[in-house]
C-alpha cells in the first residue's frame, strides 16, 4: 500500500479537500438542525403563551361561587381526546386541579415552580400515553377576590410534533447540503487542476528539454515554484557546461592525435620503401588502432551534444551507406540484398545513423564470402534493423563480452572491435540497442531503433 508520502500532490490535495468539504457538510447539517429545533421551540414557545394568556384571563368564579375556568383556550385540539395538546391548572393550597377534556381523566403532575410570580419555565415531562410533552408552565398569584391562592398553569404538546418539524426540516436539508458538498467537490477538483497545472507545465518543459526543443525552463512561472525552476535551471547550465568542457577537451586530444597518426602512417610508408616490412606493419597497425580510437572519441564527443529532436528515414540511410561501401574492393564482389520499405522513420539523426550503418556494413563486407542482406520492419513501438552476411562470424567467447552491457572490445581482427562498440555507443544513445546473433553461416547484427513517437534519447548515457 502507497504510504502519504508517496500519493501524488494531485490526490493529496484531494483526498484533503473530500475530507474537509465532508467534515463540513457534517457540521453545518448539525448545526443547522439544532438551529431550526430552537427555531421550533421558540415558535412552539410563543404558540403555548399565548395559549396560557388565554387559559390566565379565563380563570374566575362561576354561578355557584366556585373557582373554575371560565373561558378556555380556543384551539379546538384542547377538546379533543388525547390530541395532543393539554393544558392543566393546580392551584396550590385548594387541592384543586383543572385540565383541558383532551387530557381526559389523566393528570399531569406538575413540578413546584419556585421563583417570582409571572416567571415561564418549560420543559418535558410524561403525556397521557407516555409520550414526552413539550409543556410550558407560570406561576401565578391569583387575586384576593378568588382566594389570592398561588396557581401552577400549564400548557403542553407532544414532542413529536417538534421532532416530526426538525425531522422534516433535515430531509430537506441534507439533500440540499449533499448538493452545496457536489458542488464543493468539483470546485476544489477545478482548483487542484488549476493550481497544479503549472506543474503539468514543468514536466512538458523537461521533455522538450530532453527532446532537445528547449534548453532552459525558463522564467514564466508562478512565485511558488519559480525557486525550484531556478535550480533546475541552474544545475541544466551547470551541466551543459561541465559536459561542454568535456566535448572540448575530447575533441581537442582526438584532433592533437591526428598529427601524429599522420607523421606514424609516414614512416611506416618510408620504412616499407626501405624494405623493413615488418617494422612497417608493425608501425602501420598501431597507427590504425589510434586512429580508430580517435574516430571513436570523435563519434562520442558529438554525441554528447546529440540534443536535436531528431528523425531520420531508414530506407534512404541504408542506400547511401550501401552505395559507398559497394565502390570498395571488398564491397563490389559482393551480393547485396535489400528489404527496407519506404517511410520507415526512427529517432535518430541522420549522421549517426550512417556512422553506424557504416561500421557494420563495412565489417560485412569485409568478411561476407558472397552476399549481405539488410532488413527493417516498423514495429508498435521501435524499428527493427538486421544485416546478415555468409562470413565466419564471431567466436562465441568474444561474443559474450560484446553483448554485455557497457563491455567494448578494443581490437578488430574479428570485425567487432571499435567498430561495433562505435555503433554501441550510438544506439545506445539514441535509447535502442544492439545484438550479435552467429548464424548458420555469417553473422546478423540486430538493431533496435526507437520510432518517432517513443523515442527519448539517452544522452547522458552518451555523454558518459
Amino acid at each position: 500500500m502507497r504510504s502519504w508520502r508517496t500519493l501524488s500532490l494531485r490526490l493529496r490535495l484531494l483526498l484533503s479537500g473530500m475530507a474537509a468539504i465532508l467534515v463540513a457538510v457534517v457540521i453545518a447539517a448539525v448545526g443547522l438542525t439544532m438551529l431550526f429545533r430552537a427555531h421550533v421551540e421558540g415558535w412552539i414557545d410563543r404558540e403555548l403563551d399565548a395559549h396560557m394568556s388565554q387559559l390566565i384571563s379565563g380563570i374566575d368564579r362561576n354561578a355557584a361561587g366556585r373557582l373554575a375556568v371560565m373561558k378556555e383556550p380556543a384551539d379546538p385540539r384542547f377538546d379533543q381526546p388525547l390530541s395532543g395538546m393539554y393544558w392543566e391548572v393546580f392551584v396550590v393550597g385548594t387541592g384543586k386541579v383543572f385540565r383541558s377534556r383532551s387530557l381526559w381523566d389523566y393528570e399531569i403532575k406538575l413540578p413546584h415552580v419556585t421563583g417570582a410570580a409571572g416567571s415561564l419555565v418549560h420543559y418535558k415531562l410524561a403525556g397521557p400515553q407516555g409520550e414526552a410533552l413539550y409543556a410550558l408552565q407560570r406561576r401565578v398569584v391569583l387575586p384576593e377576590r378568588l382566594g389570592g391562592h398561588p396557581a401552577q398553569f400549564a400548557v403542553a404538546i407532544n414532542d413529536i410534533e417538534v421532532q416530526r418539524a426538525v425531522w422534516e426540516f433535515a430531509t430537506i436539508l441534507v439533500p440540499c447540503l449533499l448538493l452545496i458538498g457536489a458542488l464543493l467537490a468539483f470546485a476544489a477538483f477545478f482548483q487542484v487542476h488549476v493550481g497544479l497545472s503549472p506543474l503539468a507545465r514543468v514536466e512538458d518543459r523537461l521533455m522538450a528539454i530532453q527532446r532537445g526543443a528547449a534548453g532552459k525552463l525558463g522564467e514564466a512561472w508562478p512565485e511558488e515554484i519559480r525557486p525550484l525552476v531556478r535550480e533546475i535551471d541552474g544545475l541544466l547550465s551547470a551541466q551543459e557546461q561541465r559536459l561542454s568542457k568535456a566535448r572540448s577537451r575530447a575533441a581537442d586530444l582526438a584532433h592533437g592525435l591526428k598529427t601524429p597518426l599522420q607523421v606514424l602512417r609516414s614512416e611506416s610508408r618510408s620504412l616499407a620503401a626501405r624494405g623493413e616490412q615488418d617494422a612497417a606493419a608493425t608501425v602501420e597497425e598501431m597507427a590504425q588502432t589510434m586512429s580508430r580510437h580517435v574516430e571513436r572519441q570523435m563519434v562520442r564527443a558529438r554525441l554528447g551534444n546529440t540534443t536535436a529532436y531528431a528523425e531520420t528515414d531508414v530506407a534512404s540511410a541504408v542506400s547511401k551507406v550501401i552505395e559507398i561501401v559497394k565502390r570498395s574492393p571488398a564491397g563490389a564482389e559482393l551480393e547485396w540484398r535489400l528489404d527496407v520499405p519506404k517511410n520507415i522513420k526512427a529517432r535518430i539523426d541522420p549522421d549517426d545513423l550512417i556512422e553506424a550503418l557504416g561500421n557494420i556494413l563495412e565489417n560485412a563486407a569485409r568478411y561476407g564470402r558472397g552476399r549481405v542482406s539488410v532488413a527493417a520492419r516498423h514495429r508498435r513501438d521501435s524499428i527493427s534493423l538486421t544485416i546478415s552476411d555468409d562470413g565466419p562470424g564471431i567466436e562465441p567467447a568474444a561474443m559474450s563480452r560484446v553483448t554485455q552491457r557497457g563491455v567494448r572490445l578494443d581490437t578488430s581482427s574479428s570485425g567487432a572491435g571499435l567498430g561495433l562498440a562505435i555503433v554501441d555507443d550510438i544506439v545506445d544513445a539514441w535509447g535502442g540497442a544492439l545484438e550479435l546473433i552467429n548464424a548458420e553461416p555469417g553473422l546478423t547484427v540486430a538493431l533496435t531503433l526507437p520510432t518517432v513517437t517513443e523515442h527519448r534519447p539517452n544522452l547522458q548515457a552518451a555523454a558518459s
